[in-house]
């Protein structure tokens, strides 16, 4: 009878632990002290699982010579599923267990089961538990589950300092540690004044000292002055407490102080792209990037392989994805990828059709790209591309044929609406359910809109302004997707269409576009919570037919904010030329 490698592996494997559960010739023994148990062993076995015990018994001690170890602090359970680890490279990590588990193999330099526990922390680590996991790892200085928890932290910390009990035992210089890091990630410099507030109210009598030192980290003058007077306001249901009178009168006297001081900006968790269009003088090659933190727009030194608009532009992990489009006198059907990490571009597989004004997303880890129009005809066609093998492959058609449409993936399917079919803007919208492979139209929206922008927040859709056939449009509509109904909501500032649109950090910003007359260089924002839109800075050229990403949780974001383009400003009065100027 054949038996395969694996099978074979296998049944050594049951052969090992049957002789560890019968003692057939253990030579060794693992006493624990604290519960008086004996564990008897294999010495080689052992040694080769653990270079703890490898030292211990090839010391030349009395450990080698009796092959008896004794270990404090461990209990019968955790050194029973070690022992087990290192006979069948297999254990059972839990909530319960993970913890002690950790503990154990990293004092007997079982560095796997230590990597297995941070594997299975990571993905578990919330606002709740955080603070105690990096303090944990931070003490065992296992690296690696340091830097995750760091970045958790960070990247959370309002939620962690107001709902976590384990951010009130942080040590003084822990929390000083935390507030000084640029990548601190607040959207408003107040959070950092409830977070000390709350530290220094829960144990007054000693950490009332450290408020001046503390609060000093707040960049004040990347906060707006409104926000600050909030809380220098703020009415209380009660007196307040001398620690919060004395916060409060320490943060209007740094108000004032800080008036005249320089300081760096925080680092955002999130930095918007945006790639190519139709400027005034033609089709761009140009990306750039958005810090929300000193609200600037930044060109960057590396640009698009080619020239193109009303192309798409997705995202997935540390790539930046840019389909089809038109450069001018080419329409396109190709897939470049930007490695937002290394900065270099790649070439993948075409598409199979061209496909200028096309609508793409990404869902599950693929990327769809819908309709548009080839040169010759407008598509209903459908693609979709999956990374591992570098292909593409036609799904189900759209029920009706639309270029210049919009498309956003919202709670597992892909919306698409609006567009052009060649004779009229449409209004339709339809739905792709990935699992049936089916399109189905839904509720049509009230206007008619071509070169819309369409995204998506919680359980709603937001189709943006475009072109209805005679004007170009500000108004907005939302779609619950739950009721399949549209309503109006509060319009945009300016009219636009062939827009770039994208979340960021919860508001919906809209990018350059089409006024009816010219390229547009405006950038405005909507709160889908207080309904409210508000300006932004400008995009350093003027663009329509563009496209934008948002790329978020990136540990090699601070190259395309702030920091990564100190020494090399981009002025809008063109003492600095773009990168279209001097190419070719």
């Amino acid at each position: 009878m054949h038996c395969s490698i694996e099978d074979r592996r296998k049944q050594f494997e049951r052969e090992i632990l049957n002789f560890l559960k019968s003692r057939l010739l253990c030579d060794g023994e693992i006493f624990l002290v604290d519960q008086k148990k004996i564990f008897h062993v294999h010495k080689i076995i052992m040694a080769a699982g653990s270079p703890y015990f490898k030292a211990v018994f090839t010391c030349g001690m009395k450990e080698s010579i009796s092959g008896r170890v004794e270990l404090a602090g461990i209990s019968t359970v955790i050194m029973d599923s070690i022992i087990k680890y290192i006979y069948t490279n297999y254990i059972k990590i839990s909530e319960k267990n993970v913890e002690d588990l950790f503990t154990a193999a990293h004092r007997l330099l079982i560095f796997s089961v230590c990597e297995l526990c941070a594997d299975y922390i990571i993905p578990k680590l919330t606002v709740l538990n955080c603070v105690g996991f990096y303090r944990f790892s931070k003490f065992y200085t296992y690296e690696l589950l340091t830097k995750k928890c760091w970045h958790f932290l960070l990247e959370n910390f309002t939620a962690v300092s107001e709902k976590s009990d384990e951010f009130l035992v942080l040590s003084f210089s822990e929390l000083e540690h935390i507030l000084k890091d640029d990548n601190l990630n607040i959207i408003n410099e107040e959070s950092v004044f409830y977070a000390c507030e709350r530290w220094i109210q829960y144990k007054p009598a000693v950490r009332t000292c450290f408020a001046t030192e503390l609060l000093s980290y707040l960049r004040i003058k990347q906060t707006r002055l409104e926000l600050l007077m909030n809380v220098l306001n703020e009415k209380q249901d009660r007196q307040p407490c001398k620690v919060r009178a004395g916060l409060i009168t320490l943060l209007n006297n740094l108000c004032r102080i800080r008036c005249l001081a320089s300081e760096h900006p925080r680092i955002p968790n999130e930095v918007i792209f945006i790639t190519g269009g139709y400027g005034t003088d033609g089709t761009l090659l140009s990306i750039e990037t958005y810090d929300v933190r000193v609200d600037q727009w930044f060109v960057l030194h590396k640009s698009m392989p080619y020239r193109r608009a009303y192309h798409g532009t997705v995202v997935l992990r540390k790539h930046v994805f840019i389909l089809g489009g038109y450069s001018g006198n080419q329409y396109y059907n190709g897939l470049h990828r930007f490695d937002i990490i290394s900065g270099e571009w790649c070439e993948l597989s075409p598409m199979h059709f061209n496909r200028c004004y096309v609508a793409c997303a990404t869902l599950n880890g693929r990327i769809f790209a819908c309709g548009g129009h080839d040169g010759i005809r407008r598509h209903n066609s459908v693609e979709s591309y999956c990374r591992s093998s570098n292909q593409w492959n036609l799904v189900s058609p759209m029920r009706q044929k639309r270029s210049d449409a919009a498309i956003v993936a919202l709670k597992g399917k892909l919306y698409v609406c609006g567009g052009f079919n060649g004779r009229e803007a449409l209004y339709s919208m339809e739905m792709y359910d990935t699992q049936i492979d089916q399109w189905t139209l839904l509720e049509r929206m009230l206007t008619h809109r071509s070169g819309v922008g369409l995204i998506g927040v919680n359980s709603y859709l937001y189709a943006i302004g475009g072109f209805n056939g005679n004007c170009r449009l500000k108004t907005v509509e939302k779609y619950d997707i739950h009721l399949n109904r549209w309503s109006h909501v509060r319009s945009m500032q300016t009219k636009r269409s062939n827009f770039a649109v994208t979340i960021l950090e919860g508001l919906i910003y809209v990018i350059g576009g089409y006024d009816g007359k010219t390229v547009v260089s405006s950038v405005e924002c909507y709160n889908p919570v207080s309904g409210q839109w508000s300006s932004k800075s400008d995009i350093t050229f003027a663009r329509s037919a563009l496209s934008a990403v948002t790329i978020k949780n990136l540990e090699h974001v601070r190259h395309y904010t702030y920091y990564g383009h100190q020494n090399r400003q981009i002025q809008n009065n063109g003492s600095v030329l773009p990168q279209e100027a001097v190419m070719d």
